[in-house]
């Protein structure tokens, strides 16, 4: 549509200089005075048609300078620092790593095609015919004769510009005016490349070599300190980062490795809280038999029956430090997992469901 448009505006101009020819040849002059001559009529169209040529040009010159200007990664208004971003590009994650949406190649085809869309502008508007005199002054100068049959387009203005040298140049800096930001795009991104262990290990791999390697209760501590730790850093990561004429949004990513990191946290958290139920279970069972070998019924004359119930309280008693003893890593697991999980898991209903 707008092509048409502006074809429809180049035939409006042409017909606009016919009307003014045949306006001027039509003119009443004095007998002395010379009339207008087919040739000057020729030269007055040529001149229009260039006019229209230069403008055109100058039209396409100056739109794509003003998208190299405004691709630039220099300052131009003289206040230091870089010129507003022109694509903002989301930094998201994926199992191979961290990537740009849209890509610099995306956008670098983005930036081409738009530079074609303005040397295209000029596409279907044909230059004039300035070779055979208008129809119109044709038949002011000599309507007794027919009008001579013109020759038609002189072809595209297009193929003109297209020729331009300096067009030329500025339509070969754009192709590779983001490129240029390529490997500055890429020396951010490996700054995410210490989190990815987040993304490319297994946790269920990962958590079974850490608990080959017999680790203790501190070192389970600081393994999920660590968790914390990244999700801190992660925060603290910026928002935006601008290169060259990209802003670079880590608003997705942030979050994305922060989800990862948590589930890294509960994942080894719940394991934990898996040894420390089992281990609650298991003391749980010895205080269960005692209590049942206590409360014993014992009759006047069931002397074995009062012979058990005496040896159970002597159990109890040389196992008293033994079952405290049970009780301080249960403990110390159950303090780690409310510190740093206090909303994954209840301490005081596993003592409910082991009947402690």
């Amino acid at each position: 549509m707008a092509q048409k448009l502006r074809e429809g505006h180049g035939l409006e101009i042409e017909s606009a200089v016919n009307d003014m020819l045949g306006t001027i040849v039509a003119f009443e002059i004095s007998p002395h005075v010379l009339g207008v001559t087919e040739s000057e009529i020729i030269k007055v169209k040529a001149h229009y048609n260039w006019s229209m040529y230069q403008a055109l040009l100058n039209a396409t010159k100056q739109s794509l300078r003003a998208m190299k200007l405004r691709l630039s990664s220099h300052d131009r208004r003289g206040r230091g620092g870089l010129p507003p971003a022109f694509f903002e590009v989301d930094l998201e994650l994926e199992p191979l790593g961290v990537r740009m949406v849209p890509s610099v190649e995306d956008i670098q085809d983005a930036i081409n095609r738009g530079a074609n869309a303005v040397l295209k502008c000029s596409k279907l508007i044909e230059a004039w015919d300035t070779v055979t005199i208008p129809k119109n002054v044709q038949l002011l100068l000599n309507p007794n004769l027919p009008p001579v049959k013109g020759t038609g387009s002189q072809g595209l203005f297009y193929d003109r510009i297209a020729k331009d040298r300096e067009i030329l140049k500025v339509v070969l800096l754009l192709t590779g005016s983001i490129q240029s930001a390529k490997s500055q795009c890429s020396q951010y991104l490996e700054k995410f490349s210490e989190y990815q262990w987040c993304w490319s290990s297994n946790i269920q791999d990962d958590y079974r070599k850490f608990k080959d390697s017999g680790p203790s209760l501190d070192e389970f501590e600081a393994k999920l300190r660590y968790f914390v730790q990244v999700e801190e850093q992660v925060d603290r990561i910026g928002g935006q980062s601008q290169i060259s004429a990209l802003m670079l949004l880590t608003g997705n990513l942030s979050r994305s490795l922060k989800e990862l990191a948590v589930k890294w946290k509960e994942s080894y958290a719940g394991q934990l809280h898996k040894e420390a139920f089992s281990k609650l279970e298991g003391v749980s069972e010895i205080v269960k038999s005692t209590r049942k070998r206590l409360l014993r019924e014992v009759g006047d004359s069931d002397i074995d029956a009062l012979a058990d119930v005496m040896t159970t309280l002597q159990d109890v008693r040389a196992k008293t430090s033994e079952i405290e003893l049970e009780f301080t890593p249960i403990e110390h697991m159950y303090r780690i997992l409310d510190e740093h999980l206090p909303h994954l898991m209840d301490k005081d209903s596993d003592r409910a469901a082991c009947g402690i």
